[in-house]
């Protein structure tokens, strides 16, 4: 065979081993109109990870945080919050507990623990925002901060709790000498709509016969059920007064309330010497340390709500 020959035989066989194909090389794979098999981003697989290491969008793409479904707050809820308190209703109670109270923030969870004055108090989450508590029994009047804890750390609201106690017929220097709910003795009133004024007198030797508002008392005016003697039942609730007028060696306070839903209730005045520690409960026909004065829960104000 001429050495033409020879050249054309092995140009054919060079031509017959890749196969017959003359397709150009894409990042090599070979392009035959169909999608790569292969990888054509240097290097990563398809539907890999093609942003240096983070999972798809079916995973987490936040550096190994959680989906959005679970916590991303080391444990809160879903909020994302963290634990704080904002209000509590009401703020004092009697001492011997029981009060009712609902606890307002945000974070809070069902493992949340809250004291009041450093008595713990059973405690109901209603939402994360919200928990309804119970609060123990106190041994005497006392003061302190209403702190929440769980998980996350701890928490205390702007406003203090207090256990207050009862001087009525104590005899002790907590007992005003003199109180009365002085005005009217009933009232009829619309569900949410505010009362008449209602008047209050106190008498404290040495305290309120100088003309103007007596230095260290606070009067406040309070409602409960039909029924409920304010000095042992938690379900009383109190609001505060002002000082209106001189009348003789007493000062005089006055107040309104809010009516409560529809029904039959009693109100009457309260009256402290150290800061709304210790209250004498007043009635209408005078209660205190003076001789012959007893309270009695009969001499109350009455007050019915219509719808």
């Amino acid at each position: 065979m001429g050495q033409r020959s020879l050249l054309v035989a092995a140009l054919a066989a060079a031509a017959a081993g890749c196969g017959g194909s003359s397709a150009p090389i894409i990042d090599g794979a070979v392009a035959d109109g169909r999608a790569d098999a292969a990888p054509t981003d240097g290097g990563l697989p398809d539907g890999g990870l093609p942003d240096g290491g983070l999972p798809d969008a079916g995973g987490s793409l936040d550096g190994g945080l959680p989906d959005a479904g679970g916590p991303l707050d080391g444990g809160l809820p879903d909020s994302g919050l963290p634990l704080t308190l904002s209000a509590a209703s009401p703020t004092d109670g009697l001492a011997v507990g029981g009060t009712t109270v609902t606890v307002r923030g945000t974070g809070l969870t069902a493992a949340t623990s809250v004291t009041f004055a450093g008595v713990a108090a059973a405690c109901t989450l209603q939402s994360p925002t919200a928990m309804t508590c119970t609060t123990g029994a106190a041994i005497g009047p006392r003061r302190g901060p209403i702190v929440a804890t769980n998980a996350s750390g701890g928490a205390t609201a702007p406003q203090p709790w207090t256990y207050t106690g009862v001087a009525n017929e104590t005899d002790l220097p907590t007992e005003v000498a003199y109180c009365n709910l002085q005005f009217p003795a009933t009232i009829t009133a619309t569900t949410g709509a505010a009362t008449p004024t209602i008047y209050g007198q106190v008498y404290q030797p040495g305290v309120t016969e100088a003309a103007g508002a007596p230095l260290g008392v606070v009067a406040e005016l309070g409602w409960g059920p039909a029924g409920a003697d304010p000095t042992t039942d938690v379900a009383w609730r109190f609001v505060a007064t002002q000082w209106n007028v001189q009348v003789g060696n007493n000062d005089e306070f006055q107040a309104s309330l809010i009516a409560p839903a529809t029904g039959d209730y009693r109100y009457t005045y309260r009256v402290s010497l150290d800061d709304g520690l210790t209250f004498t409960y007043c009635d209408l026909d005078g209660a205190g340390a003076n001789a012959g004065l007893i309270f009695s829960s009969n001499q109350l104000g009455v007050l019915t709500v219509a719808p």
